[in-house]
């Protein structure tokens, strides 16, 4: 297995990590009531320090609803 290398914070920010940075994926759900909605295409990413620890981690959630694009 190969070393994931650390995003930079300012790269985060934009949501342009490098694939060398992907560590895993992430579902997530959105909405009220007992049938949220779930968006499953999720990417973390390793990135550098975050208040202090050697690094942290970027979660990008692209949140489109079938004709509804909300960004990132």
């Amino acid at each position: 297995m190969k070393d994931a290398v650390q995003c930079s914070n300012a790269a985060a920010d934009a949501g342009t990590c490098p694939a060398g940075s992907l560590i895993g994926h992430a579902d997530v759900a959105a909405g009220v009531g007992s049938t949220p909605f779930w968006v499953t295409n999720g990417r973390v990413y390793l990135t550098e320090s975050y208040r202090g620890a050697p690094y942290g981690l970027a979660v990008v959630v692209d949140a489109i609803a079938g004709p509804f694009n909300l960004g990132r």
